[in-house]
């Protein structure tokens, strides 16, 4: 199936941002979690940034393997964390992170917040975005879909 874009390409780093909900966690960044973790088109087919569509779980893209977009995750046990997709020409998205349990909750310098359920091994970090974006359109009616995240990195 055919996918498409439905804005710029700047629209998968926004999503690293989107809204979500709060909760009471630690801005303390346990050990196994901090670092600095890559999804790159190097890394195939283990890791990956994909968006799956929500009515047809089926229909997916992972934008690494897709258009080549290398994600890079960075997490300090301080509680800060940067996110970059490149090529270039888009900006990184910064602020502060916490943790509860298995939920990562980042929220950008401007205040928005997104949470994620993650899972860590020594060497993979998998994010799961609980929240549903529209950037992709995956039926072709120049539409975005709502589509469900998913990020698998490798730690550098």
């Amino acid at each position: 199936m055919r996918h498409f874009f439905t804005g710029p390409i700047a629209a998968l780093v926004l999503v690293l941002a989107a809204c979500g909900d709060g909760a009471g966690p630690s801005a303390v960044i346990p050990p196994e979690l901090a670092g600095s973790w890559q999804a790159s088109p190097g890394c195939l087919p283990e890791c990956g940034f994909t968006f799956t569509a929500v009515a047809n779980p089926a229909d997916s893209i992972n934008v690494v393997d897709f258009i080549g977009l290398t994600m890079e995750a960075t997490l300090t046990r301080a509680g800060r964390f940067e996110l970059l997709a490149r090529p270039g020409g888009i900006p990184p998205v910064t602020g502060r992170a916490e943790v509860e349990g298995s939920t990562l909750i980042l929220r950008d310098d401007a205040g928005a917040q997104d949470t994620l359920d993650f899972t860590v091994t020594p060497d993979v970090l998998t994010l799961r975005f609980r929240g549903t974006y529209d950037v992709l359109d995956f039926d072709g009616d120049q539409i975005a879909d709502p589509a469900t995240l998913r990020g698998v990195f490798l730690r550098r």
